[in-house]
This record gives C-alpha cells, sequence and structure tokens, in this order.
C-alpha cells in the first residue's frame, strides 16, 4: 500500500510505531491535515465489542496498536469521537 501511495518509510506507522497516542500526537504538530491519504490496516470495532474490552467506551473504534501502560488519552482504541476531533482533510 504504501508503494501504491508513494508514501515515505517516515509516513508509514506499523507495529509499535501505530498506536493512539502516535496518531494523536501527530494530529497536535498539524501533521494529518497536511495528509492527502490515511490508510488504516486494522480492525474495526463495533460498539457492543468496544465496550467489552475498554468499559465505559460503546462506541465503534479502530484498534490501534494497545501501549505498555493504558491511559485514558491512549488506551489503544481510537473511537468514533476520537476520529471526529482530528484535524484531517484527506481525500
Amino acid at each position: 500500500m504504501a508503494s501504491a501511495l508513494e508514501a515515505s518509510a517516515d509516513d508509514v506507522f506499523l507495529g509499535a510505531r501505530a498506536t493512539e497516542g502516535t496518531l494523536k500526537s501527530l494530529n497536535a504538530k498539524g501533521m494529518l491535515k497536511s495528509w492527502r491519504v490515511l490508510h488504516f490496516a486494522t480492525h474495526g470495532l463495533v460498539a457492543g465489542e468496544t465496550q467489552q474490552i475498554a468499559a465505559n467506551q460503546a462506541e465503534p473504534a479502530l484498534m490501534l496498536t494497545p501501549p505498555e501502560v493504558p491511559s485514558e488519552e491512549d488506551d489503544g482504541l481510537l473511537t468514533a469521537s476520537e476520529v471526529a476531533q482530528l484535524q484531517l482533510d484527506a481525500d
């Protein structure tokens, strides 16, 4: 996929780099809004599944690499409401 999108190695986040914290950090730096395409190769969860994994989270989410120490800011689940807060301008 990276080759098809002509992405540099720095713009591909796999394994330990594919975290909710990384994504939110890129957003805070304004980098996400400059990208034309964001591609997530991960699992999506519906509200019931998300609630089983993270209490108090009854909404759809993308499952990212979980942190070693989960926090409210990074629990490994990028919820729909968190996606809505990202500054995106992708096609």
